[in-house]
């Protein structure tokens, strides 16, 4: 995804774009403020508990803006709900455990909230099961 986005960027005109990749819960490699935006898609709900708790207190350090898409919790009993849990059942024990403890926890909210973070914008996507958020400080 990476080589796809410098791709588009490049096309864009965007010179300046950097990407990292890394362990969102360990970042001390990077100043407060390094970055412009940070970005985590589908990536918490499948953390273990404590890799989980400290992300986003620490892209909200580095990064001005945080963009988060996951799960809803609690995932709606619809279609895509069954699918999205079948889903993440197949994808083996250890990930759907960590499925069920996002969601047991209360998912984005209950982060957003142990961060501290303000919500700047919120959508939610397929049949409410999937939302997208802006963080800030």
């Amino acid at each position: 995804m990476i080589d796809r986005a410098t791709l588009l960027g490049r096309r864009r005109g965007l010179t300046e774009l950097r990407f990292e990749r890394g362990d969102v819960s360990d970042l001390r490699a990077f100043d407060d403020g390094a970055f412009d935006v940070a970005t985590v898609a589908m990536g918490l709900h499948e953390m273990p508990a404590a890799a989980r708790d400290g992300a986003l207190p620490e892209l909200l350090r580095v990064a001005g803006r945080v963009v988060v898409a996951d799960f809803a919790a609690p995932m709606p009993r619809n279609r895509a709900g069954v699918r999205n849990r079948i889903i993440e059942r197949l994808a083996g024990r250890a990930h759907f455990a960590g499925f069920r403890a996002y969601q047991e926890l209360g998912g984005l909210p209950a982060l957003i909230e142990a961060a501290g973070a303000e919500v700047v914008r919120e959508r939610t996507l397929d049949q409410g099961t999937l939302v997208i958020v802006e963080l800030t400080r």
